[in-house]
């Protein structure tokens, strides 16, 4: 078995020597980050690392042993999984009310768009990809162990999957780098001088970057450039005034790292290559799929072509049957107002090791004895 980790299985193995000591590590013996990693590993406490393998991805990982997941506390991690989780749930319960009303009904209730799609869906919303993602989101909650469902195991042939339009969930990391550059997560240090000009900078760009998604549904690579410029500026200009080991420069160094983690995480991966493989699969199961797109923050997409129509016509109600094993005495209500908590995001990527967020990152000096 190679000594490498990979960064393409990041599925979770938890040290169960007790929650305070407990970290994440990479199991060994896989390849690249492409689907190929996939599959075993997680634990019902902490599953998987959701969208670790795109952040993998957009750090420029492939087969190199790394400290990506390493250093980091599995309780750290079962807090950025809910927050993912409540993320999706404030972005999904905007876009249903969008759906309502450029459907025009008459009732525009939030949960009639979703009920109707979990519940009544007509062959618009399966191929929309609608329907399979208000499932996916469901089974995606922390209350749910997909490994441990029975249904879990009912195979999807890995050829098929190359047929899935998937589409990356790009809306809760920018919603996510919003809440954490504007909603006064940044240290106090950094809202005065020397710091201040760049901050604000970065809070546009940030702003920026939801609109952007919002209105094109892609992050122009150009302002994802000038914002991990200004993060690297940041970084220096902190190194530089302010004193190692003090609370500043901890606070500091830690959004800073944060912010830098988030946007590696807005590089939207390339599909075909964490595909890679998969036909060479032909036992992978549907939990297989599931929790390859919770690990890379994939979503389903629009079926276009009849194959891929075909694909969900089958895929579809091998959802609804593993759901309805999830939720035996009932299904969860409709989305309602979220408050997910960014500090779980930051608390998750600033405990990384430096190199995990940036390649080219210089270890920080030792503290003073």
């Amino acid at each position: 078995m190679s000594p490498r980790l990979s960064i393409a299985a990041l599925a979770v193995a938890l040290s169960l020597a007790g929650a305070a000591q407990a970290q994440i590590y990479y199991p060994q013996g896989y390849g690249g980050y492409g689907w190929s990693g996939w599959g075993g590993g997680a634990t019902p406490q902490g599953d998987i690392a959701r969208g670790m393998g795109a952040f993998a991805a957009g750090a420029g990982y492939y087969n190199q042993e790394t400290a990506v997941a390493r250093s980091i506390n599995a309780d750290t991690a079962v807090r950025w999984n809910q927050y993912w989780y409540e993320a999706q749930q404030e972005h999904n319960r905007k876009y249903y009310t969008r759906l309502a009303e450029k459907q025009k009904t008459d009732n525009k209730a939030l949960s009639d768009i979703y009920l109707r799609l979990r519940d009544n869906p007509n062959q618009y919303d399966v191929y929309r990809g609608d329907a399979l993602n208000v499932i996916y989101d469901e089974l995606c909650s922390p209350k749910v162990y997909i490994r441990g469902l029975k249904s879990a195991g009912t195979t999807f042939p890995g050829e098929m999957i190359r047929d899935v339009p998937f589409q990356y969930a790009a809306a809760a990391v920018t919603n996510t780098v919003h809440n954490v550059m504007t909603k006064g997560s940044a240290p106090a240090v950094l809202r005065k001088e020397p710091f201040k000009a760049d901050l604000d900078k970065l809070r546009a760009i940030a702003t920026k970057f939801r609109e952007e998604d919002q209105s094109e549904g892609r992050i122009d690579p150009e302002t994802l450039d000038r914002a991990q410029v200004l993060i690297k500026s940041l970084q220096d200009k902190v190194a530089a005034n302010l004193a190692v080991g003090t609370k500043d420069r901890t606070d500091s160094d830690r959004f800073l790292k944060s912010a830098m983690g988030l946007c590696k995480m807005l590089h939207t991966p390339a599909i075909n290559v964490l595909l890679a493989g998969v036909d060479k699969h032909p036992e992978t199961t549907v939990g297989d799929l599931l929790i390859f797109m919770k690990a890379c923050n994939l979503r389903f997409g629009a079926a276009d072509s009849p194959r891929q129509k075909m694909v969900y016509d089958q895929l579809y109600p091998l959802l609804v049957k593993l759901r309805d094993e999830a939720f035996p005495k009932g299904l969860p209500a409709a989305p309602g107002d979220a408050n997910p908590n960014p500090e779980s995001a930051t608390e998750f990527l600033s405990g990384m090791e430096a190199k995990a967020v940036d390649p080219n990152a210089v270890p920080p000096p030792p503290r003073p004895q």
